[in-house]
């Protein structure tokens, strides 16, 4: 899986798909670290390949969400009884703030506390 390393900056192919292959095996296996080198690998000496790129940025997008999440400490998420992995959205840090509603001449008529996410 460290072949990462030896590939030159401008690979084949087959080269790429075998590294975005194991971005991928790591990223399953949770070795976010890993994972996100593979994908910056995959960046790196594919530049002109947009469905590589594509891939590649959503990927690292997924890691930053799972590390801030700290779903890097946690197992495979589990199989329901439909077989299925259950879809557990990533708790994210969120921030309060209040809305205010003013009338023409700039008076306050109403005040409302809301919260949003972000990452």
């Amino acid at each position: 899986m460290y072949h990462d390393i030896l590939l030159p900056h401008k690979a084949s192919d087959r080269d790429i798909l075998a590294l975005v292959t194991d971005a991928q095996g790591a990223e399953l296996e949770k070795d976010y670290p890993l994972a996100r080198r593979l994908w910056v690998r995959v960046l790196e000496v594919s530049p002109r390949n947009l469905v590589h790129i594509g891939k590649a940025v959503r990927a690292i997008e997924r890691i930053a969400i799972a590390w801030v999440s700290g779903e890097e400490n946690k197992p495979n998420k589990p199989i329901d009884e439909t077989g299925k992995k259950s879809v557990v959205k990533p708790a994210l840090p969120s921030f309060s703030f209040e809305v205010v509603t003013v009338n023409d001449r700039g008076e306050i008529v109403q005040k409302e506390k809301r919260s949003a996410n972000y990452y």
